[in-house]
């Protein structure tokens, strides 16, 4: 037990946490710092961002290019190398297909698909020079399966998430960095809280007891845990997976 214990230790690791100001993404850089890693944490909303107890802490979009290029510049310097990038800032505002414009529909990929891509290129040559790393998306149950109605548009950029993690783990995998996605479903966050307030999700996953193992949804918690499992020498051969993490919901 100790041994696997020590695998779990990120000590002497430096690590990135897209959306590192709320929900899943807190709850990650918290038990990163608390597992010994260096973490940068980046995100939008700097308000919330700045009582992360983090090594470097900055404002990111990860949309825009020029910011990603920014934030991780500072974060290698600060940290003093990059092995762990975690994909965790994302959108999901509910909008019905039929009235959805072209500007919401950019505005999600734009995020969640592009934001993917530009902050993965722009850790592929720091990990190089580190010898290797671990990248985590965070994905979707949704990228699979469809469970949510007015959804279109975050399904769709979650899908392109996977397919952007199967790639890059083939292409990456020469250099010695491993690149996973977790597929959460029924995770209860505030954004998951606000986006159904404003138009339901209306689908099966909201319906009582349609997650098999607990019956609702699970606390970010569930989610960092399998994180830091992925990030860790504990899963050293673990690479080009899509993992999901959603109580067996994709089952049932």
């Amino acid at each position: 037990m100790s041994e696997f214990a020590d695998l779990l230790s990120l000590a002497g690791k430096g690590a990135v946490v897209t959306g590192g100001a709320t929900g899943i993404g807190r709850e990650v850089a918290e038990l990163f710092i608390a597992a010994g890693a260096r973490v940068a944490a980046g995100d939008i909303n700097t308000d919330a961002l700045a009582s992360l107890d983090a090594t470097y802490k900055d404002r990111l979009d990860v949309s825009d290019a020029s910011s990603v290029a920014a934030f991780f510049a500072g974060a290698e310097q600060a940290l003093g190398g990059i092995d762990i990038l975690v994909n965790v800032a994302g959108i999901y505002p509910f909008a019905k297909f039929e009235t959805m414009d072209v500007a919401l529909w950019d505005r999600v990929q734009a995020v969640n698909t592009r934001g993917t891509f530009l902050t993965c290129q722009a850790a592929q040559p720091m990990m190089a020079r580190r010898g290797g790393g671990s990248i985590i998306n965070i994905s979707s149950v949704n990228s699979v399966r469809a469970l949510i109605r007015n959804n279109v548009h975050y399904g769709a950029s979650k899908a392109a998430v996977n397919g952007i993690t199967l790639s890059l783990a083939l292409e990456f995998a020469e250099l010695n960095i491993r690149v996973n996605a977790i597929l959460p479903g029924g995770i209860a966050t505030a954004q998951a809280g606000k986006a159904s307030e404003a138009l339901p999700m209306s689908g099966p996953i909201t319906q009582p007891g349609r997650i098999p193992l607990s019956g609702t949804s699970a606390p970010p918690a569930a989610i960092a845990n399998a994180v830091l499992f992925l990030a860790s020498g504990a899963s050293s051969y673990i690479t080009g997976q899509l993992i999901a993490i959603d109580g067996g919901f994709l089952v049932s």
